[in-house]
């Protein structure tokens, strides 16, 4: 079952396909996904890597590059969602991006329902780097996951053997606004004060939490 929505996720055009069941999902912030979709089993992670364009000196065609792979991203994970739904008749929910997103509450900022970047990890497609995104083994850092909650039963693909982060930290002191300077946690008002309008925190890898 699961070659099977891989293959068909690969079709699709995404970069990569990681699987995880709930049990092995974890975010400190987000809430549980029972209390999101009674029934859910496993979570399909989709990855998919950004255009070199999103590097370009211009912020309007790196943002215009970045909306692209948004929504790119979130057509895939549709289609994927109605696949299942039809030839695996599980219930599916599709995870956003990085939006739409709480913001009336100071506390929730930046905080998604489910952490895409857990799930990432939950489902061996990297591990957490100095700058607490995912490093993916063959990605690296620049690239967006989505996702799929499903009642189908499946098991989680290992974790990475070895996490792709150097560790060198450049990434920590190239931060224009110091939201990586404790170690091991994103100070999420001053990322999503910096963000470019549309991005809504919504970075390399990321879905906050």
């Amino acid at each position: 079952m699961k070659d099977r929505i891989r293959s068909v996720l690969l079709g699709l055009g995404v970069d990569d396909v990681g699987f995880a069941s709930v049990g092995e999902y974890r975010s400190p912030a987000s809430p549980a996904v029972e209390s999101l979709f009674p029934g859910a089993r496993a979570l399909v992670v989709l990855a998919s890597r950004e255009l070199a364009a999103c590097e370009s000196p211009s912020p309007q065609l790196a943002m215009n590059a970045r909306l692209d792979l948004m929504a790119f991203s979130r057509s895939v994970c549709y289609q994927a969602a109605r696949f299942v739904e039809q030839h695996m008749g599980a219930g599916v929910m599709t995870i956003p991006v990085s939006c739409p997103m709480d913001v009336g509450d100071p506390r929730k900022a930046g905080v998604a329902e489910i952490s895409l970047r857990h799930a990432a990890v939950a489902a061996g497609l990297g591990a957490f780097g100095l700058h607490n995104l995912v490093v993916h083994p063959r990605l690296g850092s620049r690239v967006l996951f989505t996702a799929l909650l499903s009642g189908l039963e499946l098991s989680s693909d290992p974790p990475v053997a070895d996490n792709p982060c150097t560790s060198c930290g450049l990434c920590v002191q190239a931060c224009p606004v110091g939201a990586l300077d404790q170690p091991g946690k994103t100070d999420r008002l001053k990322c999503l004060a910096a963000c470019p309008i549309g991005t809504l925190g919504g970075g390399p890898g990321a879905s906050a939490a």
